[in-house]
This record gives C-alpha cells, sequence and structure tokens, in this order.
C-alpha cells in the first residue's frame, strides 16, 4: 500500500502539463497514499510489478534485470498525466534496483530511480529523479508499506498477456475513436481464427479470482452465454458475453442485480494481429482506458486456453 510521496512533486506535475486546480486536488487526495497499491515480485532476474492506481486502474509491468532494453507503459502520475510508452533498463546497485528510463525513441532519458526494500522487509523505498522539459529536474520519493493481502506469484505472472496494451489510441477501424490496443500477437497465435477461437474458450472458462469463490455458466449459444460469479463475502456479479462474429467482435457486459454497469468491447484486428478494447458506460459515452486490464486478462487467459 502506498504510504507516502514526498519530494519535488509540484515541478514534476508543473512540467508535464497538469494545472493549478489539478495539483490542488491531488495535494488534497495524498497522491493516492493509503489507495494506490504495488505488488512486486522477482523471479529469476525478471522483475513482475502490478500498480493499483486510484482513479487510473491496473498497470503491469516487467523487465529482466542486467538486460537489453525493454518495453514498458510508464504510468506514475495517472490519471493526471496520460501513459506513455517507454524502454527501461535495470540492474543491482548496493542491494537495490536501479532503473533508467527512456522516452518511445530510446533518444531522452525521462528519469532514473532506485528502489530499495528494508531490513525487516515491510517497506519498499522509490527514488526518482525526473529529467523536465525545460531541463531540469525533480526528485520524488514514494514508499509503499507491506499489507496482508495476497501478494503476486510466478504462477499469476505466467498467466498475464505477453505483450503490452496501451489506452487512448486512435482506433484503426476509425482513427476519430479511442481505444486501449495491444502489441501485435503475430508471435503468439498464429491467426486471427486461433486468437478468437481461444478467446471465446477463456471467456466460457473463466478463471476465480483471489476474492471469487464459484462461476455459474449458462449458455444460449456458443456465441452467446453468461457467467455468474459468486464472490468470497456472499455478494453477486454476472458477466454476459455475445460475439458479433461479421466484426470479430465480443461484447461483455458486467452486472449486478439485473443491472448493467459498463460494457467492454474486445475486437480481434487483423494485420498485423492485435487485440483491441473500449467501453461503453451506461449513458452511452465511449472511454478506452478502462479496457486496459480486459485486453490484458482476455489474451492472458486466451493464450492459456491456446497452449492447452
Amino acid at each position: 500500500m502506498q504510504e507516502s510521496v514526498e519530494g519535488d512533486i509540484t515541478n514534476w506535475l508543473s512540467s508535464e502539463g497538469v494545472g493549478f486546480v489539478m495539483r490542488q486536488a491531488a495535494w488534497a487526495a495524498g497522491y493516492g497514499s493509503g489507495k494506490n497499491k504495488m505488488g512486486l515480485l522477482i523471479s529469476d532476474e525478471t522483475v513482475f510489478s502490478e500498480q493499483h492506481m486510484d482513479n487510473a486502474g491496473r498497470f503491469r509491468g516487467k523487465f529482466k534485470i542486467g538486460g537489453e532494453k525493454e518495453k514498458v507503459v510508464v504510468c506514475e502520475g495517472a490519471p493526471l498525466i496520460a501513459t506513455r510508452t517507454a524502454w527501461i533498463e535495470g540492474k543491482w546497485a548496493d542491494g537495490a534496483i536501479e532503473m533508467h528510463i527512456w522516452d518511445e525513441s530510446k533518444g531522452k532519458k525521462l528519469r532514473e530511480a532506485t528502489r530499495s526494500v528494508s531490513e525487516d522487509g515491510n517497506l519498499l523505498t522509490t527514488v526518482a529523479k525526473m529529467f523536465l522539459n525545460d531541463g531540469t529536474e525533480a526528485v520524488v520519493t514514494m514508499t509503499h508499506r507491506r499489507t496482508e493481502q495476497v501478494p503476486l506469484t510466478l504462477d499469476k505472472c505466467k498467466g498475464w498477456s505477453p505483450v503490452l496494451v496501451f489506452g487512448d489510441l486512435p482506433s484503426p477501424g476509425n482513427t476519430d475513436l479511442l481505444s486501449s490496443l495491444s502489441d501485435s500477437l503475430e508471435a503468439v497465435f498464429p491467426s486471427a481464427t486461433a486468437l478468437q477461437d481461444s478467446i471465446q474458450q477463456g471467456f466460457k472458462n473463466k478463471e476465480l479470482a483471489d476474492d471469487e469463490k464459484t462461476v455459474s455458466y449458462e449458455e444460449v449459444s456458443t456465441s452467446d452465454f453468461t457467467n455468474e460469479v459468486t464472490k468470497s463475502d456472499g455478494s453477486k456479479y454476472t458477466l454476459s458475453y455475445r460475439l458479433d462474429k461479421e466484426n470479430s467482435t465480443w461484447r461483455v457486459g458486467f452486472l449486478t442485480d439485473g443491472t448493467e454497469h459498463i460494457a467492454y468491447y474486445i475486437h480481434v484486428v487483423a494485420n498485423p494481429l492485435r487485440v483491441e478494447g473500449w467501453c461503453i458506460l451506461p449513458n452511452g459515452d465511449r472511454v478506452s482506458q478502462p479496457a486496459v486490464h480486459a485486453i490484458e486478462d482476455t489474451i492472458g487467459q486466451a493464450l492459456k486456453c491456446f497452449q492447452k
């Protein structure tokens, strides 16, 4: 759990174009302290991270310590600062992980950071030096306190999407609309048909989350079915699935007590093979960022089904 954020936060946010009113609102909210969460796992020199950002969603990433630069999604500051594609390189330095992050062109360094754990293992400290747009620097220190919640496990991380997913990109079918979009899956699935079939199997065989107890499947047809999920606290929700075969698009509704709260759209894009997603709110508004985690989970589960 995020415990504190300190340092030259004002200059950092200002450099990213965050106005006075929003900076004050972020300050009043403690910059997410007590709400934002981070899961961290290091296995075979690979760092897996999962961040849950208040009002911004879930963000996953991984990189190899001592390896070549790897593509990541930078989410620090979200939702005030838009997420961006970047490249990361990490190494061990005096018992801490030292990270260097460059922009998408790899030509401009965005930040340097060190991440260390206290001797008792209960406090994670990240010290980041931001290289601002005006040529100055800002140092921000963030701490996370260990909680009793279920940590990341290697089995969970192995089930993640093997490619990155980005929010707020122009839709391949209509550049006037924004979507979330995965990197190419050409090296993961042999064809769009194989991907679509694997997505369908993944939807039909929903895995239970840590706080879920049972799932009840009901089928109208192979392309129209529901999963009713009972959580550990006894509450329930329903996922309704319907495939538009002609457009290779799934509609997934999230309902409680018969009321739909949001609809996710998962679309298979060919040439190159990717997954696109967006959401429709009850008022009809289209948003893309919430579809990021839905695409990640969909691809991860589809890959498990494909590999069986």
